[in-house]
């Protein structure tokens, strides 16, 4: 028996995966090019063999080390697609993000560039409330059970809640604001919040997660910073401090005072009143000392020992980058100014950002590479959407070649910019000076706003975004290709993965089809790098995480759209990062602040 992916099955919020003949048959046509044929780099008609045979799952990050040998890979993938037994997979609506893979690299590459900030880590002081909560319960507590650990500290984190939203409703970056709103907005004078707290996953809890924010943001963070030991130098699974991690919990020990052992009273019992909570206003996020602000200025720039002194000398550099971004602007950024230039070298208000030393000036290349990454996997993106809208205008399906000769016919009617080959359309996009240039139309910002005005799912993707992305992949092939080593070197040992996709691997494909007619070279773009690549992620996201993100489906030859998807950014942990130099006043309204004018020339 095989099933088949019905409409009717759609509707479902189940489905079945196929059987070991229907996972065998469609791996067989994904590797035989059963999806038809395109012509080749020359223009010879050739089978559309598939090469997305990989072992990378996609939803998680890539680690250079866990990365098969590529027979064993490849051996690996196949003997696990003959092998799978028939189950019941989830429909995951909201798990196909990166429907082509791509993502995961650039994920990978931005937790390399700021190790140590989360993009959901939003106030510094949470680094030193945690040091100080788990020294604390080191030394009062005494008790190695996770039930206990967990039950401490979902009350300390709601507590801290109610303290920072007490003195400031609109106050930012607190976990369970919009709990500790609701409850502080009630009538209630005494607030019994251990009901919100000491039953992880109930109703009315102030977060979901078990451990709360610790567990769910900031406890891997604070370990990556060295304020925590690592979990396989822990007799227990519970967080313990480190030196550096004492020596911050004793700091902001001195900076809350008296208040914090009222805060710990408070918060075992479970019940708090108004007039404490405005006696325990020092413990409120917002609310840091000179001589704290000093340490975690000192912890998050490399200042004092850290536990790795090349993630301290990253992290350290990139704040050094918005710093400088922030001093050319004369205001704070906002996250895309500083990956724009970073990529552009300049560019701002047409004055070129200068960088001091030679390893501030390699961490801005890394950065640019990072931003090439993503600005490439978003104009894949932009073709795919376009490429299913046009596949649902035919509710029957058609087949893959008809498909693909008809959507690059579609983009090169009555184009000006049409060539015979790939290469001499490089050739007639030159690479503008200025990348971030607002006024330039072939400028990656200017190409870029064109490939993400389709960013929205309910959104059409027109002729003109489309060929937005062919011209933005044309100025990234002019530009990165001359430093495609420098690139690889960035991208790390998981871009020479013959299955990753990437900058490495793209410019590779687009060097080898430079002379291939374009309209055959664009057809095999969208055939083997885009629909291909996609099914082979799907199916991957189906075999690991039970999950159907399928965006179109084959069945008999015939290919129907599904869903349809835009093209995105990813977000790599630039606003955290912006805003923790917010918390340690560096930087205001008005740009620099005193001290981060002082740090940056100390820098």
């Amino acid at each position: 028996m095989e099933w088949q992916f019905s409409r009717e099955s759609q509707r479902n919020r189940w489905h079945r995966t196929a059987s070991n003949r229907r996972f065998a048959d469609s791996s067989a046509r994904l590797r035989a090019g059963a999806f038809g044929t395109v012509p080749d780099k020359n223009g010879n008609e050739e089978l559309a063999v598939a090469d997305v045979v990989e072992q990378v799952d996609v939803d998680d990050d890539l680690e250079a080390d866990e990365v098969p040998e590529e027979d064993e890979g490849v051996a690996e993938a196949e003997e696990e697609v003959l092998s799978a037994a028939p189950a019941w997979t989830e429909m995951g609506e909201n798990e196909g993000q990166d429907p082509l893979g791509m993502q995961s690299l650039c994920i990978a590459l931005y937790q390399t560039l700021v190790p140590g900030i989360g993009n959901v880590t939003l106030r510094v002081r949470y680094y030193g409330f945690y040091a100080w909560l788990c020294w604390r319960y080191a030394q009062d507590v005494h008790d190695t059970s996770s039930v206990e650990w967990q039950r401490y500290l979902r009350r300390a984190e709601a507590l801290c809640a109610l303290v920072s939203l007490h003195a400031n409703l609109r106050e930012s970056g607190i976990s369970g604001a919009n709990w500790a709103r609701r409850l502080l907005r009630s009538d209630q004078d005494v607030l019994k919040f251990h009901t919100s707290t000491d039953e992880p996953g109930g109703q009315n809890q102030y977060l979901k997660q078990a451990y709360g924010a610790f567990g769910a943001a900031y406890g891997a963070q604070a370990e990556e910073v060295g304020l925590l030991k690592k979990k396989d130098a822990r007799k227990h699974k519970l967080p313990l401090t480190s030196d550096l991690g004492n020596s911050l919990a004793k700091v902001y020990a001195q900076s809350v005072g008296s208040a914090g052992d009222r805060f710990l009273q408070i918060a075992a019992a479970g019940v708090v009143t108004r007039d404490e909570l405005t006696v325990l206003a020092r413990m409120r996020f917002g609310h840091i000392d000179d001589a704290e602000r000093t340490e975690y200025e000192s912890l998050f720039f490399g200042l004092t020992p850290a536990a790795d002194p090349r993630d301290t000398k990253r992290r350290r550099l990139t704040l050094e980058l918005v710093l400088r971004v922030t001093e050319k602007l004369g205001r704070p950024p906002k996250a895309i100014e500083v990956r724009w230039a970073a990529y552009s070298r300049g560019g701002i208000d047409g004055k070129p950002l200068e960088l001091p030393g030679d390893d501030l000036e390699e961490h801005r290349f890394d950065w640019s590479v990072y931003h090439a990454n993503d600005l490439l996997h978003m104009a894949y993106e932009c073709l795919f959407k376009f490429t299913l809208q046009r596949l649902a205008k035919h509710p029957a399906g058609q087949r893959p070649e008809t498909l693909t000769r008809q959507v690059i016919a579609d983009l090169l009617a009555d184009w000006e910019a049409t060539t015979d080959t790939w290469q001499d359309l490089t050739s007639n996009t030159p690479v503008v000076a200025d990348a971030w240039s607002k006024t330039e139309p072939l400028s990656e910002f200017r190409l870029a706003k064109d490939v993400l005005a389709a960013a929205d799912a309910k959104v059409e993707c027109t002729v003109a975004s489309a060929r937005a992305a062919i011209l933005l992949l044309a100025v990234l092939d002019n530009r990165m290709a001359p430093v495609a080593q420098r690139c690889t070197a960035t991208l790390g040992k998981a871009a020479l993965h013959p299955f990753v996709r990437s900058l490495h691997s793209e410019l590779r494909f687009l060097g080898d089809y430079a002379a291939a007619p374009l309209a055959s070279m664009l057809q095999s773009l969208v055939l083997h790098r885009i629909i291909e690549r996609h099914f082979w992620v799907a199916f991957q996201k189906m075999r690991f995480n039970r999950g159907y993100t399928f965006l179109l489906e084959s069945q008999d030859g015939l290919l129907r759209t599904r869903k349809v998807d835009g093209p995105m950014l990813t977000n790599p942990r630039l606003d955290s990062s912006i805003d923790f130099l917010s918390d340690l006043r560096l930087l205001d309204d008005k740009g620099l602040t005193e001290n981060g004018r002082l740090l940056v020339a100390q820098l």
